[in-house]
């Protein structure tokens, strides 16, 4: 893992991509996470799973109407 200080001299805790990292700030004598990031991320993913989610019922979708086809097809042809 790649450790190190950012250029406001940041303690790096851990690099999300290439661009996106989690530091560790010393504020008034108090450590604290920067999360500002983090949460850009998250709206990110969560708008990502709500389209494979709709992605996903469409295919479910899709599979149905095959699966009717196709055993229609079976009967007729028997």
């Amino acid at each position: 893992m790649k450790k190190g200080y950012d250029d406001d001299g940041d303690l790096i805790v851990c690099w999300l991509s290439s661009k996106r990292k989690v530091t560790i700030q010393d504020f008034k004598g108090k450590t604290l996470v920067k999360v500002g990031e983090l949460e850009t991320e998250l709206v990110e993913i969560n708008a990502n799973n709500a389209k494979l989610q709709c992605s996903y019922n469409e295919l479910v979708e899709y599979k149905l109407i095959l699966q009717k086809v196709v055993s229609k097809q079976t009967w007729c042809m028997q």
